[in-house]
């Protein structure tokens, strides 16, 4: 063969090679056809989602309600199919169970399948850590939108529909277990569902490539179980990481209360034993993603650790480590495993949701109550001293409505529906108490 006819071989090659990954890397996920509706400053805003069950009929014949994160793929029909075949493993509660599985979007998908403004997207990290939505000039959009208050109003709407709902587990893996971390530790919904609607919660937290910690140490290079303040890595500690510079939607809270909440909070650390390859295509790579370890089993193995060295050997009363055997980075393979089946359908909640109002006891206090919630017009409080004053804020702590005086009753009607918090302040206390306004 001649050196041209060479040079124009490995030039279709190179085109060919090219226009595979240009194909994959542009492949948009399946788009599900439902999508999740509320709105938000006079906006409709939608999401798709997979779901076992009409969210906006209801049924009391549900009990359990388990909502599974996608990975980085934003697969979540895969993730669904997944669940729903687990779910299949345990007949007796299959149709006391409703699967949800949100797909959140990226540019990608507003593109391929020509989305309208309603539907917001982020960028492939943000929507895993909370970050608002994207407003690019090729797809602009009028509002922005943190990834987790678009889960906060999916839960309560599903919560507002099934009555009899006692139990949610909350899970993702990989780029899911991400998210279910950092949402475990900076939602109040935890809470809310517990005070409000007596449904008590536990969180699986499946070989995630990140953690977000609770201080500012970090293991030692070579141990996993030894922990000091690093250096050389100027930003490890900036959230999503740490509890530094902290988003729009998890400044709500502030740092001391996100480590109280995830405290209190049930967690499972499902790990698979053969999820240890250093050089995994879509692990995170950053120096600060490094200073946790070197794979997700390290990872995952030395932030239980970080978790006992920061919360002291108690908190093994809520967080607990699962090793499933012989099983690397797969979400199939993970939640059929008996470890994972257990923890989806067969263990309880360790807590009651009686137990876990005591989660934020600094700031919540259960001498006030807020109802109904959600509420259409009206709030109403119980337990007033009768010297309070009353701020409520939206999601990005911007105050939306203050009384000096507070009665038994505020009107709320003039507030758009989405996620709120009352914040309630007397010489004697202060009490933070967040609500859904339909």
């Amino acid at each position: 063969m001649s050196i041209s006819n060479v040079k124009h071989l490995t030039l279709l090659i190179v085109m060919l090679c090219c226009s595979i990954n240009a194909t994959i890397y542009a492949q948009s996920n399946n788009l599900s056809g439902t999508s999740f509706e509320f709105q938000k400053e006079n906006e409709t805003i939608k999401l798709p989602y997979y779901t076992s069950h009409d969210i906006e009929a209801g049924d009391n014949y549900v009990e359990r309600l388990v909502i599974v994160i996608h990975g980085t793929n934003r697969n979540a029909d895969d993730y669904y199919d997944n669940m729903k075949n687990a779910l299949s493993q345990r007949p007796d509660i299959r149709d006391k169970t409703i699967v949800i599985a949100p797909q959140f979007l990226t540019e990608l998908e507003i593109n391929d399948h020509n989305l309208g403004r309603n539907y917001p997207y982020w960028s492939s990290d943000g929507w895993k850590v909370g970050a608002n939505s994207r407003n690019e000039s090729s797809n602009p959009r009028d509002i922005r939108i943190p990834s987790y208050e678009v889960l906060d109003s999916l839960i309560m709407r599903v919560v507002s529909n099934f009555s009899n709902l006692n139990t949610m587990i909350f899970t993702g893996h990989s780029a899911g277990g991400q998210l279910t971390n950092r949402y475990t530790a900076s939602s109040p919904i935890f809470e809310l569902l517990c005070q409000e609607h007596n449904i008590s919660s536990k969180s699986i937290i499946a070989n995630p490539g990140s953690y977000v910690y609770m201080s500012n140490r970090r293991r030692i290079e070579g141990s996993m179980d030894q922990f000091e303040v690093p250096s050389g890595c100027v930003e490890y500690n900036e959230y999503s990481y740490g509890l530094d510079d902290l988003y729009t939607y998890h400044r709500r809270a502030g740092a001391p209360q996100v480590k109280e909440w995830y405290r209190a909070r049930e967690a499972v650390y499902l790990l698979g034993e053969r999820d240890n390859d250093p050089n995994a295509s879509t692990l995170p790579s950053s120096c600060r993603a490094q200073l946790q370890g070197n794979h997700r089993l390290e990872k995952g193995l030395i932030y239980y650790n970080h978790i006992l060295e920061t919360f002291g050997e108690e908190i093994k009363e809520r967080h607990r480590l699962e090793l499933v055997p012989n099983i690397g980075h797969d979400n199939f393979d993970m939640y059929h495993s008996t470890q994972g089946l257990e923890e989806l359908f067969d263990a309880a909640p360790i807590f009651s949701c009686s137990d876990q109002t005591t989660a934020t006891s600094d700031i919540i206090t259960s001498k006030v109550v807020l109802f109904p919630n959600p509420a259409q017009n009206s709030l109403h409080f119980a337990g007033l001293q009768g010297d309070e004053s009353l701020h409520i804020t939206d999601i990005s702590g911007r105050i939306i409505l203050t009384k000096s005086d507070v009665g038994s009753t505020t009107d709320i009607s003039m507030l758009q529906s989405g996620f709120y918090l009352a914040q309630l302040k007397s010489k004697k206390e202060a009490v933070l108490l967040p609500f859904v306004k339909f």
